[in-house]
């Protein structure tokens, strides 16, 4: 949980966005991003899309630490070759 609470604080102001900006374009409360980045709540899966959306990047970057990035995409690919997708 501490790693989404850190990316979403870290993409946030990346994007140069205040968590009432986050909060206005998500139509959320500042407190529920506020809630996110501090680790008292999460986003729901949802929510996560557009939030990716919002900060530009993927819901990987969100979750996950370049390690869990890795893992995911590493199944992702074995998946899509047992599925015969190159």
């Amino acid at each position: 949980m501490a790693n989404i609470s850190k990316n979403i604080k870290r993409l946030r102001k990346q994007n140069n966005l205040t968590q009432d900006a986050l909060a206005e374009k998500l139509f959320v409360t500042r407190q529920t991003v506020s809630y996110w980045e501090t680790g008292r709540n999460q986003p729901t899966l949802d929510m996560l899309g557009d939030l990716a959306e919002a900060l530009n990047c993927s819901p990987l970057d969100i979750i996950g630490t370049k390690k869990q990035k890795k893992i995911i995409k590493k199944h992702n690919y074995k998946r899509r070759k047992l599925n015969g997708i190159s």
